[in-house]
């Protein structure tokens, strides 16, 4: 899949990272696409909007402070929110689940609310609106995971801060190929404790 898709960030400084992971699946799936599409920040803007219209309580105050703490750094856009990726990806007629593992989200994103000087907020109930907001939207959710390398799927890295995608298409080695849309490269990922897990177009 990375060798396919070629349709990368037009610059590093944005938060665009889960459209263009979700538009290299999209990509990957349907073989009539040309290399570059769909692209990838068109993706991004349709998941935003969704997130627009069911942001409230924490997970409203959490993007809040993230779309601060970002464009203090000039960092274009926001976060995309699991809930927001999956049921835009449900839309597309991928057959989303998500698979996460709760201890290890919640160990990410303690570490990325400190950073970004959230003070007194409760990350159980940030991860407890996102999994509600997905079970209510008909989403399946798996817990307990603790494979990072699940095929076609959209996974958390870098803390849980950024979105990339892994296909199933293996290299000689036997991994998977992964997209990143900030590297042609394949650095090192820990897990942040999610995947959006998709299915090639019925």
């Amino acid at each position: 899949m990375g060798i396919r898709y070629i349709n990368y960030q037009d610059r590093l400084e944005n938060a665009y990272c889960g459209g263009y992971a979700l538009a290299a699946m999209i990509n990957l799936f349907d073989s009539s696409l040309t290399p570059d599409k769909p692209y990838g920040k068109s993706i991004y803007d349709q998941i935003q909007a969704i997130q627009r219209t069911t942001l409230n309580n924490n997970r409203k105050c959490f993007i809040d402070r993230m779309t601060r703490y970002l464009h203090d750094r000039n960092i274009e856009g926001t976060y995309s929110l699991p809930s927001s990726v999956s049921i835009y990806a449900k839309n597309m007629g991928l057959n989303p689940r998500v698979c996460y593992n709760e201890s290890k989200l919640k160990e990410n994103l303690v570490s990325v609310i400190n950073n970004i000087g959230l003070e007194q907020f409760n990350v159980d109930d940030l991860i407890g609106e996102e999994i509600s907001l997905i079970v209510s939207s008909g989403i399946p959710v798996v817990e307990n995971v603790t494979n990072f390398s699940i095929m076609n799927s959209l996974a958390l890295v870098e803390g849980g801060m950024h979105w990339i995608a892994i296909g199933d298409i293996k290299v000689a080695s036997g991994e998977n190929m992964y997209y990143d849309p900030e590297s042609v490269g394949k650095p090192p990922y820990e897990y942040s404790g999610l995947n959006i897990v998709l299915n090639p177009f019925q």
